[in-house]
């Protein structure tokens, strides 16, 4: 079968594994390669400027912990580690700063190294559209959004393995 559509059901077979359509859940990602753990990962993120709300300006700061990130159909929360430095919105090249940037606000745009607090499935915006983009929540309020950049793995598995 070379497409399935919704309501269509698939299982899905190879020399090692049988998989059946009651062990698979809405929102799963099926991969051809084994999942890496990512350490961190370089984010091009904008925080949005709203203008039903003028007096309510949002700002992230480095050491941030955000309470969401919505990936595909995962929610995680992330820690901002570090702002590497603004990008301007309209060309998308690096501004050049003298001082290092401490927060963005409303209306910037910045490249941020994130670091997620539990395992997530993201790939690079170039080479995975789909998973490569994220929308910020806090409070059930958008926030922002942003498009991952760049993918830092870990060298070895820290997960624990289920008996």
């Amino acid at each position: 079968m070379e497409t399935a559509y919704a309501g269509d059901f698939i299982g899905i077979s190879d020399q090692r594994h049988v998989i059946a359509r009651h062990s698979m859940t809405h929102g799963m990602i099926i991969r051809d390669r084994e999942c890496k753990i990512i350490e961190s990962f370089r984010a091009q993120v904008t925080v949005f400027r709203r203008q039903d709300m003028k007096r309510k300006l949002f700002t992230i700061k480095a050491g941030y912990f955000m309470s969401n990130i919505d990936v595909h159909t995962d929610h995680v929360n992330c820690h901002f580690r570090k702002i590497i430095h603004l990008v301007n919105n309209k060309s998308g090249k690096a501004v050049a700063s003298e001082e290092p940037v401490i927060e963005i606000t409303s209306g910037q745009t910045a490249l941020i190294e994130m670091v997620p607090v539990k395992f997530i499935q993201i790939e690079e915006f170039g080479k995975f559209r789909k998973l490569g983009r994220f929308i910020i929540r806090k409070n059930n309020e958008v926030i922002g959004c942003g498009i991952v950049k760049e993918i830092t793995y870990k060298e070895k598995d820290d997960r624990k393995k289920k008996k």
